[in-house]
């Protein structure tokens, strides 16, 4: 690794330090999740930085996955009860007056999987909100068990284009289209199999992730959904 990637890597995706604080501050004293949050979102900042894009995923999503807790317990607290199915013991109940042994505990009683339901079962978020938040999930698996799925790096987010602009592009040479990324995530039961998941970057504070590597750039696609979906949380 080398100062030169290490500066590019920065370019393409900056610290954005003010997005965690705000989020720590705005429900202050709460449980040990938002501080967690902030320690992991670092460290899987750092992980991008240093050229380990795979333990950037994971971290990433393990830092969401806390911002998701820290939700749920504040919907509790607003009257909102939450219920996790066991096989072979009563099923978790998560609302107001809970035991808060059990609300220190989230990460050794709800899974990911189980975390992104409840909110989704909530019905007080949109769809493609919840999208996201399984494509994080799904990515984190991917970085952890297996390979990342093939990532379409020439895909317009402008496409298709009016006829009359097409014909414009065959004779400009100052065009440049916008950059845009696009892939099929796994296991994501808010998407019809084999549909493609999009990243239009103008609507992301970053730069650009052309001179990245593969798995960089996932990772720094990790990162700014994890970021994108705390401002929605």
């Amino acid at each position: 690794m080398t100062e030169a990637q290490m500066t590019e890597r920065a370019k393409a995706l900056p610290w954005r330090g003010s997005s965690v604080v705000e989020f720590y501050l705005s429900a202050h004293p709460s449980f040990p999740y938002r501080m967690q949050f902030i320690s992991l979102i670092k460290e899987a900042h750092d992980s991008f930085i240093a050229g380990c894009p795979r333990a950037s995923v994971i971290v990433a999503g393990e830092a969401l996955l806390r911002a998701i807790y820290d939700k749920i317990i504040r919907l509790a607290n607003e009257g909102h009860e939450f219920e996790i199915p066991r096989r072979r013991r009563a099923n978790l109940k998560i609302q107001r007056g809970v035991d808060t042994g059990i609300l220190f505990e989230l990460t050794d009683h709800v899974s990911f999987s189980e975390a992104v339901k409840l909110l989704a079962d909530s019905g007080l978020f949109e769809n493609d909100f919840i999208t996201i938040l399984y494509v994080i999930k799904s990515l984190r698996n991917d970085a952890v068990h297996g390979d990342f799925p093939f990532l379409d790096t020439k895909w317009d987010p402008d496409d298709p284009r009016p006829a009359e602009q097409r014909r414009e592009l065959l004779f400009s040479q100052t065009f440049e289209f916008p950059e845009g990324y696009r892939f099929i995530p796994s296991r994501v039961p808010t998407l019809a199999a084999n549909s493609w998941f999009t990243i239009d970057l103008r609507k992301y504070r970053c730069g650009s992730l052309k001179s990245l590597a593969f798995e960089e750039q996932f990772a720094a696609i990790q990162y700014m959904l994890v970021l994108d979906a705390l401002e929605k949380l």
